[in-house]
């Protein structure tokens, strides 16, 4: 008489309630099981039950249940992995031998599987088998008949080669990388060959698939750190493979890897800074690359180099401040106008410079602007540079500026837009009549016999504007002459 399987799990569930009245005949009811109660309905009562799974499950049964696999179960996906979870549970009391007998149903499988085309069911199947190796390691490296770990691996391995694209070898790269810390040397040298030749030419979503098969991030550092050789190369290669990789690299190869970048791919280290937000392991180690980098590149390039170790506060560390202030001084004091502007954008932005350096910086400039005649007078980055902390500057350099902006670019140049420029430098710094008399007593003369009308208005007005709010006896009498020259030449006009 054949009993259903709905009665048969009842009364199998009566007995495990029950199971301490049963005695020794718990071996008798494993042998039923042995003889005809194998299949994954019956067998699934146990699930869970790792005290049940001792009492009433035999080695022999699991085996009968690993006999029932078959290819019908890979092509409903949630058959076989039903059945694999199962086994998974039945771990505890899965001897190696029974292992053994597993691991060469798989292979049978496999080599069947490995003659179709990809499908979704194969992908599901490796997952499985990936759960079997990884659950199992530690008994599958006690297995001591090698063949048949060999025969698997070289299955693996064939399954890859009869694959068409990378997207569909990936699915067995996890199990290979596995295996090869199991398998004898000469299959572990197939098995590497594979993965070197994955992580060589696939492309960034099959290596992140093979990644995110990983779920703890020190699996994934070891992972990189087994491999980093071919895949620092993609790295330096592929901007998509940095975006991969860093965040689960140790500190030092991440680090090395933007040395590397900024040294040979900078538009890619400094769009990774970018969106790292300048937070990098080693600070002070980016930076030194980043000004020596700076170096060597053209001029219309410097500026992104500046503003990623600005916005790194140039790694507070004195001797690269100090380097990074050399570097703007002497774009400052270049004669090419395109340096002078990265200089000015450079030093902008790199207010936590201390204060004595912002003085020298700007000592060295106002020394190089006085030198120049005022036909060269008009270099507005390297002219304003000196504004930019203005406060903090000596009165000497400041006196010795003032002297450049009155002398240079407003009492002795020819160029309206000379005058222009001077006059507005003269309103943000707004010098006293008191202490630079002499030189506005020469632009009031100059702007009196001035012949040519638009520079003699643009002298009058600027006078005009630089005029103090509240005047005094010192300075009342130039003021009001001021003013009265303005008066006359309107008058004049009409």
């Amino acid at each position: 008489m054949t009993i259903s399987i709905d009665l048969t799990r009842k009364i199998l569930n009566e007995l495990i309630e029950h199971k301490n009245w049963l005695g020794d005949i718990k071996q008798e009811i494993s042998k039923i099981l042995f003889n005809g109660y194998f299949s994954y309905e019956i067998l699934s009562v146990f699930k869970g039950k790792p005290d049940d799974q001792k009492d009433f499950i035999s080695e022999g049964v699991i085996s009968k249940f690993i006999s029932t696999f078959s290819d019908n179960d890979i092509d409903i996906k949630q058959e076989i992995r039903d059945k694999i979870d199962l086994l998974l549970d039945f771990k505890e009391i899965t001897s190696i031998n029974t292992l053994q007998i597993l691991i060469q149903k798989l292979d049978e499988l496999l080599k069947g599987e490995n003659q179709k085309k990809y499908r979704e069911e194969k992908e599901n199947f490796m997952a499985c088998i990936e759960d079997v190796i990884e659950s199992f390691l530690d008994k599958i490296m006690n297995i001591s008949d090698v063949s048949i770990l060999n025969s698997f691996a070289g299955t693996i391995v064939e399954g890859i080669e009869e694959a068409e694209k990378w997207s569909e070898k990936r699915i067995y790269i996890y199990a290979c990388l596995i295996l090869t810390d199991v398998c004898q040397d000469s299959v572990k040298s197939d098995l590497d060959d594979v993965i070197h030749d994955f992580f060589s030419d696939a492309d960034v979503e099959d290596a992140r698939f093979v990644f995110n098969k990983y779920k703890d991030h020190i699996a994934k550092e070891e992972l990189l750190k087994k491999y980093q050789a071919i895949l620092q190369e993609r790295v330096i290669e592929q901007k998509t493979f940095l975006d991969l990789l860093y965040p689960v690299a140790a500190e030092d190869s991440r680090t090395q890897w933007l040395i590397t970048l900024i040294n040979d791919v900078p538009e890619s280290a400094l769009t990774k800074l970018e969106e790292l937000n300048h937070k990098v392991d080693n600070k002070k180690t980016i930076v030194s690359a980043l000004l020596k980098k700076s170096q060597q590149v053209p001029v219309q390039q410097k500026s992104i180099f500046y503003n990623a170790v600005n916005k790194m506060k140039c790694a507070n560390d004195a001797t690269l401040r100090t380097e990074l202030a050399s570097q703007i001084k002497a774009l400052l004091n270049s004669d090419d106008l395109h340096s002078q502007q990265v200089g000015y954008g450079a030093l902008k932005n790199a207010s936590y410079l201390s204060e004595s350096l912002k003085r020298e910086i700007a000592r060295e400039t106002v020394e190089r602007l006085r030198s120049l005649t005022p036909e060269q007078a008009r270099q507005p980055d390297s002219v304003s540079s000196i504004l930019l902390y203005w406060d903090s500057l000596e009165s000497p350099v400041k006196r010795d500026f003032l002297d450049f902006v009155f002398d240079k670019l407003i009492k002795r140049s020819a160029d309206i837009n000379d005058i222009i420029f001077g006059i507005e430098i003269l309103s943000k710094t707004k010098p006293k009549y008191e202490n630079y008399s002499l030189y506005f007593d020469d632009i009031f003369t100059r702007s009196e016999e001035e012949s040519d009308t638009k520079v003699k208005s643009t002298l009058i007005e600027g006078l005009k504007n630089l005029k103090p709010q509240i005047t005094n006896k010192r300075n009342e009498e130039f003021w009001t002459k001021v003013t009265n020259l303005k008066q006359n030449i309107e008058d004049s006009r009409n």
